[in-house]
């Protein structure tokens, strides 16, 4: 029997070359070098065997024959290389770790309850987190534990001995209504349908607002982020729900599809938001909050977006519109260095009649084609870089092809020039603007 060893790659850095600039420092088209190398590995490797495929499965097509999830959690086919890329994975590895939360809380730790001392770093600061905290209702399991309703949580220090500890779930419409009824009245992003089958979920377009990825406190103001969704602003100090905001008219209300037939029709369908991301980031060298917001745009197979930056108090500073055409679904996470917004474009295409038809989520109609490079994309932003920014150097977008049978749903860290590893010496005039360096988790 032929046997594999194979190490699982967690972490991958891509180095992306710009070319060059042209005179007066415009980018003169994509990049012809992008280098994929991990970076980091699970210790351990394993002897795995390609034919532990049971009789049924079809090699090479999504989740390998079977419904996604469905593989069992000591199945060698978890760890057969062959499979990385077609969505083989056991949802029971996942549900281990995710239970419903018993409810809200607000309770003070004090010296009695701390073991230690609170770092002098963090004291008359707070911390907030957010994720999943509900997995059922009306005593229906959702299919998917990332159709979770959003649970967060603030940790305010009060001096070295005391912390203050305060939970919520994050009251959306959708919530309130699904907490009055007892009943799931939405469909959710990864599967979870509305009770009655596909009769009552057919051409719903609608999803859920789940309000349970991430959480961004700036400017005096506390959002709960959803990818697929609009922001949800919450009280800073009690975490009462406000409602979700559309940040001056930036985000408007409507499921993030738009099929080109105009505002006022797309509205009356229900169509024709647009979606705000659920990864901002703080961009350190200008003090300002930088984030996207998206729409798909059907007929062109692209993806609109719309990048914003913020300072402290809220005022737009810059944005930016990009198109990035060939793209079907939109990237979960981006950086932001010095001089660009980078993106990495996942190979997925997606088949929406099941989705239609009222049978499967959105998330299920994601058809992975990992025979096809991921796109990186660089989106120059307008005032700032190592070159001023693009208003004052005219500089431009460039797309580059990555590696294959690769999916980057992360952004851990990303910076102009080539790789921190290579060292200085390897660092010429001109190489801090010729090239751009990011780093991706798979998770």
């Amino acid at each position: 029997m032929a046997t594999v060893t194979a190490a699982r790659v967690a972490a991958t850095a891509m180095s992306v070359r710009t070319d060059g600039p042209a005179p007066h420092g415009r980018v003169v088209g994509p990049s012809r070098t992008v280098r994929a190398r991990p970076r980091r590995a699970l210790a351990e490797e394993r002897d795995v065997s390609p034919s532990a495929s049971r009789p049924g499965d079809r090699p090479r097509t999504l989740g390998w024959g079977r419904k996604r999830g469905a593989v069992g959690p000591d199945e060698a086919l978890l760890e057969d290389p062959d499979t990385h890329g077609y969505c083989v994975y056991s949802h029971a590895d996942w549900s281990y770790a995710y239970k419903s939360v018993a409810g809200e809380f607000d309770s003070v730790r004090d010296g009695g309850n701390v073991e230690g001392t609170i770092p002098a770093e963090l004291i008359g600061g707070v911390l907030y987190r957010n994720g999943p905290g509900l997995f059922e209702r009306g005593g229906r399991e959702y299919n998917h534990m990332l159709d979770g309703d959003g649970y967060v949580l603030r940790f305010e220090f009060v001096d070295a001995r005391t912390a203050r500890f305060a939970s919520k779930f994050v009251r959306t419409e959708e919530f309130a209504a699904e907490e009055s009824a007892e009943d799931v009245l939405y469909r959710g992003t990864f599967g979870t349908m509305r009770t009655g089958g596909p009769l009552r979920n057919a051409l719903d377009l609608h999803q859920k607002n789940l309000a349970n990825t991430n959480i961004l406190a700036w400017g005096g103001k506390v959002y709960a982020l959803y990818e697929a969704g609009r922001p949800v602003e919450l009280d800073p100090e009690t975490l009462e729900t406000i409602g979700e905001d559309d940040l001056d008219g930036r985000v408007n209300k409507g499921m993030f599809v738009s099929v080109g037939a105009g505002k006022k029709v797309e509205s009356a369908l229900g169509i024709g938001g647009k979606a705000f991301t659920a990864h901002p980031h703080v961009d350190p060298n200008t003090g300002r909050v930088v984030a996207w917001g998206w729409t798909s745009a059907v007929a062109a197979r692209s993806v609109d977006a719309t990048f914003w930056e913020w300072d402290g108090d809220w005022r737009e500073v810059a944005s930016t519109e990009y198109s990035m055409s060939g793209c079907e679904a939109a990237p979960h996470d981006f950086a932001v260095t010095n001089s660009w917004y980078v993106m990495v474009q996942n190979c997925l295409r997606v088949d929406p009649l099941m989705y239609l038809a009222g049978v499967k989520g959105a998330g299920e109609c994601l058809v992975s084609q990992p025979e096809d490079p991921v796109t990186v994309h660089l989106i120059p932003r307008r005032d700032a870089g190592f070159d001023g920014g693009a208003d004052r150097s005219g500089r431009t977008a460039v797309r580059a092809a990555g590696p294959k049978e690769s999916f980057e749903i992360h952004v851990a860290f990303a910076h102009d020039g080539p790789p921190i590893s290579e060292g200085d010496e390897s660092i010429g005039d001109g190489a801090m603007s010729e090239w751009v360096t990011f780093y991706t988790a798979g998770w």
